[in-house]
This record gives C-alpha cells, structure tokens and sequence, in this order.
C-alpha cells in the first residue's frame, strides 16, 4: 500500500503538467471473467488519463479496481479486491492512419487485500511490481476515439496482480488488454 500512494505521490507533476496541455484524452477499459465450474467472477475496472507530449510520445497514469467473488464449499460468497496504479510513456512508431502501433513503457504497483491470497491459494506479497514494455496497437475510429490494445509484456514483474516473479516475455490472455480512448 506505501507504494501505491508513494507512486501517487510521484506522478501529481504529471497531473498538473497535463492541465497546461491542450491535448488529453481519458479513457479505459473493463473485462470480466467468470467460471462457472468454480463459481467465480472476476470484474477489473481500469480507467487511464493521458496527455500527448509531442506528436508521438504520450503519458499517462492507469488505475486498475479487481474485485473476485468466489463460491465457498459452505456455500457463502466471498469477495476480494485487487488494486494498481501503472504510469507509463507511450511512443508511437508509426503514423499510418487509421493504424498505429505504440509501446508503452510503464511501471506499476499492485496491492491486495489477504482474501484474494486465501481465495487463489497464493503464498505471495501482497504487494507486488511491475517495470517493463507493453507493445500494442490502437485504432482510430473517429479524430478523437481509439481503440487501444496491449498485448504481452516484456520486463520484471514480481507479484504483481497475483502473477509470477518473471524476467522475460509474456504473451498469454493475463496480458491482452483491450480498451478505448477519447481524446478531449
């Protein structure tokens, strides 16, 4: 948790750096997951703020909400939460319209409260880290609305969102994000 605020700490600049700005956009995105042999459901809110410094270059700051509800054997519900804050610096290699194809490099924090641990069977920090490049892509479908997706990962992550401690590539369905951006 020291992290997650320390973090929010850290990026107020950016916060007061993108009201000077005349280009921002707002945005993020949702997913749910449920399994049904396990009665479980999983809904991740991840609301994201940007500002473009240039004409390829973006920052922003994304802010991930989890909440799992499980089944227990006894038949009572039980619901956890996750929380993350991620910064990054998005830079786009191409300008080809309507495609364009960005890495951000970001870094993030993770907390979770000890019922997501108990609920995952997870022997791990509740706190967790992430620093790496995410490659993706977005597409625009009016001036100002994109469709953005990440997909992969490529750095150190420890415990970050319940995940492995891994140095490396991913590209598995826990790192495909989808979303939409407005810009304002």
């Amino acid at each position: 948790m020291k992290r997650l605020i320390l973090t929010f700490i850290l990026l107020i600049p950016v916060v007061f750096f993108a009201q000077e700005r005349k280009i921002k956009y707002i945005g993020g995105g949702i997913s749910i997951y449920g399994n049904t042999d396990a009665d479980a459901l999983e809904i991740s809110i991840s609301p994201e703020v940007g500002i473009y410094v240039s004409k390829h270059v973006s920052i922003g700051i994304v802010l991930t909400h989890s909440s799992y509800t499980y089944k227990e054997p006894s038949e009572s519900f039980q619901t956890s939460s996750l929380n993350s804050m991620s910064a990054y610096c998005r830079y786009y290699f191409s300008d080809m319209s309507p495609f364009n194809f960005f890495a951000d490099f970001s870094a993030a924090c993770a907390t979770t409260d000890s019922l997501y641990q108990k609920i995952l069977n997870l022997n791990r920090n509740k706190n967790g880290v992430e620093i790496g490049i995410k490659p993706g892509f977005s597409f625009a479908l009016t001036d100002n609305i994109k469709l953005i997706s990440r997909i992969g990962f490529l750095g150190y992550r420890k415990d970050y969102m319940n995940k492995s401690s891994v140095i490396g590539f991913g590209a598995n369905l826990n790192d495909l994000s989808f979303g939409i951006i407005w810009s304002l």
